[in-house]
């Protein structure tokens, strides 16, 4: 399993050249954009066994402008409603006094 500073790693190698689907990743922690070197790369007992596997890390999808719009419609109502419970309304007393009306 590749640790988090590897599929950051990754995930920026993979935004910066958009031509390239996936990195593969060896238990040595070498990085790879083509899998048969990956492959290739992995040990081998001395019966010629392969020792390991290839991780392999996608590139994280982009959302629409339609999905991130969304979700910040999403998180400015969840803080309107955490700011509306922390300030309740306050009603005004019965008997008071409205200084704006005579």
């Amino acid at each position: 399993m590749a640790t988090k500073k590897q599929n950051e790693f990754a995930q920026v190698y993979l935004s910066e050249h958009p031509d390239v689907k996936e990195m593969y990743i060896n238990p040595k922690g070498e990085f790879f954009t083509d899998e048969s070197y990956a492959k290739n790369s992995l040990e081998k007992d001395k019966d010629g066994n392969v020792i390991g596997k290839i991780q392999v890390i996608s590139r994280e999808p982009v959302k629409s402008e339609k999905e991130s719009e969304k979700e910040s419609e999403k998180e400015s109502e969840k803080e309107s409603e955490k700011e509306s419970e922390k300030e309740p309304e306050k009603e005004p007393e019965k008997g008071s006094k409205n200084p704006k009306s005579k």
